[in-house]
């Protein structure tokens, strides 16, 4: 049989990975002038690290806590991501197709977990929402970012459509090919989407 790396251990580095950037967003946020849109992607990086703890008590926590909570927190830290971005790049902010996404998405993990039990329901809906976000955001960042950032910008801005491809090739995949039964199941894609999303928070650093 192959051997997979254990994805609840990967969840719980990406959770230990994701403290620096937190700490270091938080440190300047209060400490030095900052960018547009700066506190948003700052309190996107908290929900998102928090959501990764929550997310590695599957099976240990409760379900509202372990699957409702995680993802409404993904779902928010996604949101402030996707204002953050809008207000670096000066554009307007509209605030409830957003607002709507999320709701919408953490309706469906709620259905599909309490009325309807089908977690690759709940994967593709909850990917569909950061996928999307994750492409708007990137492409946002490199068509619209103010003149003169370099490849500080470019690079955050290729991470993004990388996550965003990402989410929406695995919501894809589990929604049509890999018929789950447990987040945690090792197997080559949990393993390295888990291993990419650990990938991605240390590009925050």
């Amino acid at each position: 049989l192959p051997i997979y790396l254990d994805t609840r251990t990967i969840v719980i580095v990406d959770a230990f990975v994701a403290v620096v950037p937190t700490l270091v967003s938080v440190s300047v946020w209060y400490t030095r002038p900052t960018y547009p849109g700066f506190g948003r992607w700052t309190l996107g990086i908290l929900l998102g690290m928090l959501s990764l703890v929550f997310l590695s008590l599957r099976g240990v926590a409760p379900d509202w806590i372990s699957i409702v909570l995680a993802n409404m927190l993904a779902a928010g830290a996604a949101i402030l991501y996707f204002q953050g971005v809008r207000l670096f790049c000066g554009l307007r902010l509209y605030a409830w197709p957003e607002y709507l996404a999320g709701v919408l998405a953490i309706s469906a993990v709620i259905y599909f977990r309490y009325f309807t039990n089908n977690i690759d329901f709940r994967t593709f809906a909850l990917s569909l929402l950061m996928g999307s976000v994750g492409l708007a955001n990137g492409i946002t960042l490199l068509r619209a970012s103010p003149a003169g950032l370099g490849f500080s910008t470019v690079f955050t801005g290729i991470v993004f459509i990388l996550a965003g491809a990402v989410h929406l090739s695995r919501g894809i995949y589990a929604y049509t090919f890999m018929p789950a039964t447990d987040l945690f199941a090792p197997s080559a894609v949990n393993a390295a989407f888990f291993g990419a999303a650990s990938l991605g928070v240390v590009c925050w650093c």
